[in-house]
C-alpha cells in the first residue's frame, strides 16, 4: 500500500512539474509574440502618421496650386513614394471635378462615391484630417485619409484624399510580422473581418482561438473612428519547438528515475516480506521447541516425583522394619529374665 501511494505521489509530482514547465515556457513565448505584435502595430501607426502628414500637406497648399488641379510635382513625388511603400492606390484632389492619380491596375471604381461614403461622419472643418473606412462594389476594402482644403480662397467643398488598399498594406505587414516559422500574423478590421493573413486558407481556424491549444497576442491601432488589430497566433506546441528533444530527454530520464525507484522499493518490499516470513518461521519453531521442552520437563518432573514417592515409601518401610528388629532384640533380651525366676 505504501509503495502504491509513493508511486502515485511521484506521478502527481511529475505531472505538476511538466505542467509548470509548459506554463512558464508558453508564457515566455506569448510575451515574445506580444512584443512582435506591438512592433508591427507601431509600424502600422507610423504608416498612418505619414499618410496624415502628406494629406495635411496637400490640404494646406495654396489655393492657386491645389483645388481642382494637380498637386505640385514635389508632392506628387512624395505621394508616389507612399504608393510604393504604404499601399496608397490613389491620390484625389476634388472640388467641382476630381483629379485622381492612380495606377491603371487600381480597382477602386467610383472614386466620388467612395469618398462621399467614407466622409459621411467626418468633420467639415477645413484642414481637419479624417481617417475612415470605405468599400466599393469591386469588393475591395479601402482606408480614406482626407481633409477639406484649409486655404480660405479654395473652392467650397474642395478636398484632398489618399485612398489606401488595406489588403495590400496588410499583406505586406503580415509578411514582415513573424516570430518563427510556427507563428501566423493577421490584421483584423474593427468588425472582426480579416484584412490580411500570412498563413494558408486552411489555417484560418487558428483565428478562432485562443484556447488550450493556441497562443495569441494582439495589439491595436486606432484608425480614425475605428480600430485595427494586428496580432500573431501559433499552436501552443510552438513554445517547446526549440527544446523538444530536451523535454523528451528530461521526461525519459525522469521516467527512468521513477522506474528505478519503483524497482528498488519493490525489491525492498519483497526483501522485507521475506525477512518477516523467516522471522515468523523462526518464532514458530522456537515456540514448538519451547512446548516440547516444557512437555519434557513436565514428564521428567512427574517421573522424579514418582521416584521420590517410592523412596519415601521405602524409607518408611525400612523404618518400620528397624523398629520391629529393635523390638525383637528387646524381646530376646528379656526372654531369659522371664524364664529364670
Amino acid at each position: 500500500m505504501s509503495v502504491a501511494l509513493l508511486g502515485l505521489l511521484l506521478a502527481v509530482l511529475a505531472a505538476w512539474l511538466t505542467w509548470r514547465y509548459e506554463h512558464v515556457r508558453a508564457g515566455r513565448y506569448a510575451d515574445k509574440m506580444q512584443a512582435v505584435a506591438l512592433a508591427s502595430a507601431e509600424r502600422l501607426d507610423e504608416v498612418f502618421l505619414e499618410l496624415q502628414k502628406i494629406t495635411s500637406l496637400l490640404a494646406h497648399l495654396p489655393a492657386t496650386a491645389a483645388p481642382c488641379r494637380a498637386p505640385p510635382i514635389e508632392t506628387l513625388t512624395q505621394v508616389a513614394t507612399l504608393m510604393r511603400d504604404h499601399g496608397v492606390v490613389a491620390t484625389v484632389s476634388m472640388c467641382h471635378e476630381a483629379f485622381v492619380m492612380a495606377p491603371p491596375s487600381s480597382r477602386i471604381g467610383d472614386v466620388r462615391g467612395l469618398i462621399a461614403t467614407s466622409r459621411a461622419h467626418c468633420p467639415q472643418t477645413p484642414g481637419a484630417l479624417c481617417i475612415s473606412h470605405g468599400a466599393t462594389g469591386t469588393g475591395g476594402r479601402w482606408i480614406v485619409v482626407s481633409s477639406l482644403h484649409a486655404d480660405p480662397q479654395a473652392h467650397v467643398g474642395a478636398l484632398v484624399a489618399l485612398i489606401v488598399d488595406w489588403q495590400q498594406v496588410g499583406s505586406r505587414l503580415v509578411a514582415e510580422t513573424r516570430l518563427d516559422e510556427n507563428t501566423r500574423a493577421y490584421v483584423l478590421d474593427d468588425d472582426g473581418s480579416v484584412l490580411a493573413w500570412s498563413g494558408k486558407d486552411s489555417e484560418r481556424h487558428l483565428l478562432a482561438g485562443p484556447n488550450g491549444a493556441l497562443l495569441k497576442a494582439e495589439s491595436s491601432v486606432k484608425v480614425g473612428t475605428g480600430v485595427l488589430r494586428v496580432g500573431l497566433v501559433a499552436p501552443r506546441r510552438a513554445a517547446y519547438a526549440g527544446v523538444g528533444s530536451l523535454v523528451v530527454t528530461g521526461d525519459t530520464l525522469f521516467g527512468l528515475i521513477i522506474a528505478s525507484l519503483g524497482v528498488i522499493l519493490l525489491w525492498s518490499h519483497r526483501v522485507g516480506v521475506a525477512q518477516l516470513r523467516a522471522s515468523e518461521d523462526i518464532s514458530a519453531r522456537t515456540l514448538r521447541l519451547n512446548e516440547q521442552l516444557e512437555a519434557t520437563v513436565a514428564a521428567r518432573t512427574t517421573e522424579l516425583e514418582r521416584v521420590h514417592e517410592r523412596a519415601l515409601l521405602a524409607a518408611r518401610e525400612q523404618g518400620a522394619l528397624a523398629r520391629l528388629a529393635l523390638v525383637g532384640e528387646l524381646a530376646a533380651s528379656f526372654a531369659p529374665e522371664v524364664r529364670t525366676p
